[in-house]
């Protein structure tokens, strides 16, 4: 039998309940954090001549998030405004993460920064968008305490390469593209082999893993 009741608050470090009635044998005690939804801390504790006793818990001090992004782009090429989505993935131990984390979202430029303030410590997922592509994807630790900071480079990078069958000879017309890692969707990054099965790919880069695939012309 357990007892159920939303709305309690937390000061100073002290929980502050209604009344819990007797008959209850077992309460459930969950913090939800403020800001990143789905992300708890629970407990249960037994209610022993009308004590609750939840032992000691230790909430993560929360922290902050600053990504600067500078232009190693040619010509003073501007891409455009930026988009950082940043997604909890595992919170740091004793906080259960949440079903299907939201992401965080903050706009920049390169050359500039933007930061993530009150995080839950714990390894998050960022991607950094333009309005046309998602430029990078990778995981990266916050970790909890003093503010972290990640210095990324956005730059314009080049895939080459030949595609072949099994006898070496070259394949005419077929389809080359470039995926990134945890990037839903199709690829926007897509080239035809040349006469001599040669291909070239360009595209914008801030971090993370890419990957190309081939598909011969049935």
């Amino acid at each position: 039998d357990f007892y159920e009741r939303n709305g309690a608050s937390m000061a100073s470090g002290v929980l502050v309940l209604d009344p819990i009635p007797e008959r209850r044998e077992w309460v459930v005690f969950n913090v939800r954090f403020e800001g990143q939804p789905g992300v708890r801390l629970a407990a249960a504790g037994r209610l022993v001549d009308g004590v609750l006793d939840l032992g000691t818990i230790r909430l993560p001090r929360r922290t902050s998030f600053a990504v600067s992004i500078r232009s190693g782009l040619p010509n003073e090429e501007d891409p455009g405004p930026l988009t950082l989505d940043l997604s909890l993935v595992r919170p740091v131990p004793g906080l259960n993460p949440p079903a299907r984390a939201p992401s965080l979202s903050r706009e920049t430029r390169a050359g500039s920064a933007a930061t993530f303030d009150q995080l839950i410590p714990g390894e998050y997922r960022l991607a950094v968008r333009t309005p046309d592509d998602t430029v990078g994807s990778f995981e990266v630790p916050v970790a909890e305490g003093d503010e972290n900071r990640l210095d990324l480079e956005l730059t314009r990078e080049v895939v080459a390469g030949r595609v072949e069958d099994e006898n070496g000879k070259e394949i005419v017309n077929a389809l080359v593209g470039l995926m990134r890692t945890w990037t839903k969707g199709g690829s926007r990054h897509e080239v035809r082999t040349d006469a001599q099965g040669s291909f070239r790919l360009e595209f914008l880069h801030a971090g993370g893993s890419v990957n190309v695939w081939a598909t011969p012309t049935a």
